[in-house]
């Protein structure tokens, strides 16, 4: 159990349904995961993020028992699967989508369900037989039950297979890039069943690199890079710690004397990250959208700063907040622009 504190100042306890401890996968000399530490708490909706080849297939791999890792552990629901002796059972209570499914494409998708229970260990019952049915309605495809799955669109058989891991009413629900190759319609469906299991109950972790969607569906996120977990928190924890400001000025002149004086201010100021020219912005019309710069600091210091600068005889045109998506804060995090943080010396592009 871990602890939160609510907005009434009282601490209440979440349970851990899936932890992930000091996990490490080689394959060969590559390091695909590295000593890598989680925790999914029951009622969350889990991004797992990272770039191509980040470790993120490999990790959700090894939840499922399909690889096993060389270092660490998995626990489901309090319960290591490294344990010699664990339950199979603790599986059972996990349903999981990885990759692209696989269907018998002259079955309908009804049968195909049929056939994936009995694999599972369901009786051909009319308890199996309700089960389909309601799967098949979570996730949109009751009408479409009867037919062959050969006519089925890219989006319906990713769908098709989240009804599959949906048959044994799983607590735990793992989804690896459930929207991989789907179209805007297909995409937005997917985010819609996603958010119609979270209602329900069941825990799910999903991979993705679509941020957007992400952003719009996930409690919780984790960021991985090289195997390595960059950050884990909640989405919109993330995203207020690293809002900043735009600071724009009326000509290039004024522009390049803020530059320089904010390379002193962030040797001065703890509250200062870092700082960016940015390029114009072809939407904004005029000048002040043409010399700006973008400031890594708490909004709430834009008087302290808009005075910082007042001081040194530089005005600032106009200041915004930025409103910090998700994706600007993944491109953030995991790319290496050029900018100046507090503890650099060098001259260049930004500070």
């Amino acid at each position: 159990m871990d602890k939160e504190i609510s907005a009434n100042g009282s601490q209440t306890a979440r349970e851990t349904v899936l932890e992930l401890r000091h996990l490490t996968r080689k394959f060969g000399q590559r390091i695909a995961v590295n000593e890598l530490d989680l925790q999914v708490y029951r009622g969350d909706v889990f991004g797992l993020l990272g770039p191509n080849g980040s470790g993120k297939t490999t990790t959700i791999r090894m939840i499922v028992n399909l690889v096993r890792p060389n270092v660490g552990e998995v626990l489901l629901f309090g319960q290591s699967l490294q344990q010699r002796h664990f339950s199979t059972s603790i599986l059972g209570r996990v349903g999981s989508l990885i990759e692209q499914p696989t269907f018998y494409p002259f079955l309908s998708g009804q049968d195909n369900l049929l056939g994936i229970a009995s694999f599972a260990g369901m009786s051909d019952t009319q308890v199996t037989r309700s089960r389909i049915d309601e799967s098949l309605e979570l996730v949109g495809l009751a009408d479409r039950r009867k037919d062959r799955v050969q006519t089925y669109s890219l989006g319906m058989k990713q769908r098709l297979g989240i009804a599959a891991a949906l048959l044994q009413r799983p607590d735990l629900v793992i989804l690896d890039e459930p929207t991989n190759g789907l179209d805007p319609a297909g995409v937005f469906h997917i985010r819609q069943i996603i958010q119609h299991i979270a209602r329900q109950g069941i825990t799910i972790v999903v991979s993705s690199h679509l941020l957007y969607e992400v952003e719009q569906m996930c409690s919780r996120v984790a960021i991985l890079e090289q195997g390595k977990l960059l950050v884990q928190d909640e989405v919109q924890n993330l995203l207020q710690k690293h809002r900043g400001m735009t600071v724009m000025f009326d000509d290039a002149s004024v522009l390049e004397k803020a530059f320089s004086a904010m390379r002193v201010f962030i040797t001065q100021q703890s509250w200062l990250q870092g700082c960016q020219v940015l390029h114009a912005d072809p939407n904004d019309k005029g000048p002040i959208g043409e010399y700006a710069l973008s400031i890594d600091c708490p909004s709430e210091y834009a008087s302290r700063l808009n005075r910082l600068l007042g001081e040194q005889g530089i005005y600032a045109a106009e200041i915004r907040r930025q409103k910090l998506t998700l994706e600007d804060f993944f491109l953030r995090l995991t790319a290496q622009p050029q900018h100046m943080q507090p503890d650099q010396k060098k001259e260049g592009a930004g500070v």
